[in-house]
């Protein structure tokens, strides 16, 4: 078998002897990786790790904030075709916002701004309609690719295609 990491992912292991080692792992829990990558510091497996237990500690600190800013939502009570539904939304939204300096072409950090004010916002209302393609367009890509071992998520890559296509409208 071939194995790569997926784009975005900033792992700097070997994807294919990482893939050859995981094979060999019977039950592939995270505390079972995590145990046979500490056992055995010489694997590639080792190296996706970080073992500086400060500098981990920060990462994983920074890794909850993001959970806390990620997973926090307000109930709201909308009307949906004359019926009233009690619905959950994020509270705060991920955007970049734009460098005051024109002349300025580096990425600015993410930042979470308040659903509301970030969907008011025709650049950063831009931004979330982005991420919604995207997650639309890797849900088709799963489908589309899974759709060779299970024939109806071919209906289903389609089906996401068509939704692609039809929210921007």
């Amino acid at each position: 078998m071939v194995y790569d990491w997926k784009n975005g992912a900033r792992i700097s292991a070997n994807a294919q002897k990482v893939g050859e080692e995981l094979e060999k792992i019977e039950y592939k829990d995270a505390a079972t990786v995590l145990e046979v990558a500490r056992k055995n510091k010489r694997s590639e497996l080792h190296k996706c790790f970080e073992w500086d237990n400060d500098v981990a500690a920060e990462q994983f600190r920074l890794a909850q904030a993001g959970l806390i800013l990620r997973a926090l939502v307000t109930t709201e009570e909308v009307e949906d075709e004359g019926e009233i539904k009690t619905v959950q939304i994020r509270a705060l939204e991920s955007v970049r916002f734009a460098s005051a300096n024109p002349d300025d072409t580096s990425r600015q950090p993410m930042t979470y701004v308040p659903t509301r004010e970030a969907l008011n916002q025709p650049a950063l209302r831009e931004q979330i309609m982005d991420r919604l393609e995207s997650t639309i367009s890797e849900a088709e890509s799963t489908a589309k690719n899974y759709s060779y071992l299970v024939p109806a998520f071919k209906k289903t890559s389609s089906k996401l295609k068509e939704a692609k296509e039809s929210f921007r409208k």
